[in-house]
């Protein structure tokens, strides 16, 4: 873009500018700083890296960040192996492949807060039971006597199974968008030397897929990595703090404790954990490759 052209895209600039970097100023400012609402409005003094010593010696915080990289790397590694199984099965012609094409989307477009309360109910253990409970107990399996998401031991795997339900067919759709941007020629040639099906999608059409794959699945991380909506609506956290993230526990500091210098301090590790994570993650896999 050349000229008087760059002009056009500078109030949008200066609107996302103002979006990212003032409540990353605030928080950045406000974390050396002794600040709890419930004790002033105002901020009380200046405290240096206490807030970020308090924050990284709280044993809750560690807790919480074991949890919730347990649950982004499970949740989005099952993620990723659904969504290439059903893109194989929808990279066909077959009657009605569009229409399935487009239900698939549906569970991506609900709100993660209403994703949450349908799986709470259908976890659901009591008078009118839900559907987990019923079918378990119906295959022979059963549930906890305090039911899935009211045990501590099975009330993670729940709020997980809530995730990878919406988030299986973004996987879905995006790696089979990879698998069709296959030239059609390339395939043919294939075809005509003899390759087989499997052939073809093992050195053909997964290394096309394979950036793209890799690409959501960083993305998904990061989404599942900041996941606070499954997690109040299902659980609040618990049983105990057995589904308590790093997000949750962040907006428990800020929003009903109203530590506001701790909550920023929290804000800034959880953001430099993740960048690291994120960095890592393209030097590992990305490695002499442009993306």
């Amino acid at each position: 873009m050349k000229g008087p052209y760059k002009l056009l895209i500078f109030p949008s600039f200066i609107l996302l500018l103002f979006l990212i970097a003032y409540p990353l100023a605030f928080s950045l400012y406000y974390s050396f700083f002794f600040w709890n609402l419930a004790v002033s409005h105002e901020p009380l003094g200046f405290v240096g890296l206490d807030n970020y010593v308090t924050v990284l010696s709280d044993p809750r915080v560690g807790k919480a960040t074991m949890i919730t990289l347990i649950l982004a790397v499970v949740a989005t590694s099952i993620e990723l192996a659904l969504g290439l199984g059903i893109a194989v099965l929808l990279d066909r012609d077959f009657r009605g492949v569009g229409l399935f094409r487009a239900l698939l989307v549906m569970p991506t477009a609900i709100a993660p807060v209403v994703a949450g309360l349908i799986f709470r109910y259908m976890f659901y253990q009591g008078i009118g039971m839900g559907f987990f409970p019923w079918f378990l107990h119906t295959i022979g399996i059963g549930t906890p006597e305090r039911g899935i998401l009211g045990d501590s031991s099975t009330a993670l795997f729940g709020v997980m199974l809530s995730m990878i339900w919406r988030w299986t067919p973004f996987f879905a759709i995006t790696t089979l968008a990879g698998l069709k941007s296959v030239p059609v020629e390339l395939l043919d040639a294939a075809k005509v030397d003899g390759a087989s099906g499997y052939t073809l999608f093992r050195y053909i059409k997964l290394p096309y897929a394979r950036k793209v794959m890799l690409i959501v699945f960083i993305i998904a991380f990061m989404m599942h990595f900041n996941t606070y909506d499954e997690v109040y609506a299902m659980t609040r956290g618990g049983p105990g703090d057995a589904t308590t993230t790093l997000s949750y526990l962040l907006y428990r500091e800020g929003l009903i404790y109203y530590n506001i210098g701790v909550a920023s301090a929290m804000t800034w590790l959880i953001a430099i954990i993740l960048l690291i994570a994120v960095n890592l993650y393209f030097k590992v896999t990305f490695k002499g490759e442009e993306i």
